[in-house]
């Protein structure tokens, strides 16, 4: 399911602030492939972190965290994702 504008904007803004901290951030907006196929994707291609937005993460001001040797994931809350990252 589509973001809407209003969450977008939340996605777009995080990923601003990670740019300005010269943390490198592949954004991945594709409407044509599956959740599934983006994740198997960036693993590909080596990214250390998965950040996953979406309305449900975004009802609790939360964002979805995996790190990729871990199998487990985790919310943090959106003002947390960069000390997370960082840390």
């Amino acid at each position: 399911k589509k973001l809407t504008v209003g969450d977008k904007k939340k996605a777009d803004k995080l990923y601003e602030e990670l740019q300005k901290l010269e943390i490198e951030v592949l954004f991945d907006d594709r409407d044509e492939m599956s959740a599934g196929e983006k994740f198997a994707e960036a693993d590909l291609i080596g990214c250390p972190f998965r950040l996953v937005i979406s309305e449900k993460t975004l009802k609790k001001d939360s964002v979805e965290i995996k790190k990729r040797e871990s199998e487990k994931c985790e919310l943090a809350k959106m003002d947390q994702v960069v000390k997370l990252l960082n840390g």
